[in-house]
């Protein structure tokens, strides 16, 4: 017998490997505009679809492992130059 919820898993990224989650947008496949600096003014109503996930890629909500490594990359190198390189307090 099937689950009267089964729809709500249909998920056709889920089962595969090479996809994770979006960080972005943590897999809703919209982000909120901010157009107007602190708020949304334009047709949108509030939220446009994921730069990383929904706009170029398409898929919605996940991305490539690749392209989540290249991203988590370049988080790290901007955190490096923003910050330097800290050491621990306890380490001598």
């Amino acid at each position: 017998m099937q689950d009267e919820y089964d729809y709500y898993y249909d998920d056709p990224y889920e089962d595969d490997e090479n996809f994770v989650v979006c960080d972005e947008c943590n897999g809703d496949g919209e982000v909120n505009c901010y157009c107007a600096g602190d708020f949304c003014c334009c047709p949108n109503g509030g939220e446009k679809p994921c730069p990383a996930c929904g706009g170029e890629f398409g898929t919605d909500g996940y991305i490539t492992k690749e392209h989540a490594e290249r991203r988590a990359a370049a988080h790290r190198e901007m955190m490096a130059r923003l910050w330097g390189n800290p050491t621990p307090k306890d380490a001598g």
